[in-house]
């Protein structure tokens, strides 16, 4: 999502994707451009599944981020206690 809707609010992001997550005003609802429940291994996996389809540029500097710690065991928690 390139623009936020109405009443929506950007609560994370990145450069690649500044709209990561969303909460909307109009109830209890969030929405996740990425996916907090892979692992590297598994996104790794993935990319080299579709290398052929995605340009060489855009594979580096997702390989470059598998090197990277995430947060994705504190977005987890939140998730479950959202």
């Amino acid at each position: 999502m390139t623009v936020l809707p109405p009443g929506a609010e950007r609560v994370g992001g990145s450069a690649f994707c500044p709209n990561g997550i969303i909460r909307y005003a109009q109830g209890r609802a969030l929405s996740f451009q990425m996916h907090p429940e892979f692992e590297h291994d598994f996104a790794e996996a993935l990319l080299n599944v579709r290398a052929d389809s995605i340009p060489a540029d855009v594979a580096a500097l997702a390989r470059d981020t598998y090197r990277q710690p995430t947060d994705r065991d504190f977005i987890g928690h939140w998730i479950a206690s959202f």
